[in-house]
């Protein structure tokens, strides 16, 4: 399963990465993510770093951690967020600099899974919830940089 989402944000490409790389800064944007489990324990910066992130998914707390699997900075990234009990979730976000501007292209996707009750939720209840907490969250990331709160 497949979602993808294209978003222009209106300040510049290194102001835009600046933010979004920083993962402390996940939970006041990122849809469902609640909490960054011991912040001082994770990085985000090479291939192999990892953050433990806590999610809220109807109306429980479950804990995951996203590990990178590629980054070029102010260009790509691509990773994994995986919750004990879901489908493991790829994310890659490619970044297009257009001057006082830039673009992002959020591309999700689901490994396919065995189990059963795993493959009756990505079926069912995995793409459109992830491709509404996408937008959303697209969207909430849009209004804190147009307005300089990340500043």
């Amino acid at each position: 399963m497949q979602v993808e989402e294209r978003r222009t944000f209106p300040v510049a490409l290194k102001k835009a990465w600046d933010y979004v790389v920083d993962f402390r800064h996940w939970p006041d944007w990122y849809v469902g993510l609640s909490n960054i489990i011991d912040p001082a324990a994770g990085s985000w910066e090479l291939p192999g770093d990892e953050v433990r992130n806590e999610y809220r998914l109807l109306g429980r707390r479950l804990e995951g951690v996203s590990r990178i699997e590629e980054m070029s900075e102010h260009n790509m990234t691509r990773f994994t967020s995986r919750i004990p009990g879901m489908p493991v979730v790829s994310q890659e976000w490619n970044w297009i600099d257009q001057g006082d501007h830039c673009d992002v292209v959020v591309t999700l996707e689901t490994e396919d899974t065995v189990r059963f009750f795993e493959r009756v939720i990505e079926n069912t209840q995995l793409p459109p919830t992830l491709r509404r907490d996408l937008t959303e969250s697209l969207e909430n990331l849009h209004t804190i940089l147009d307005l300089g709160i990340h500043e």
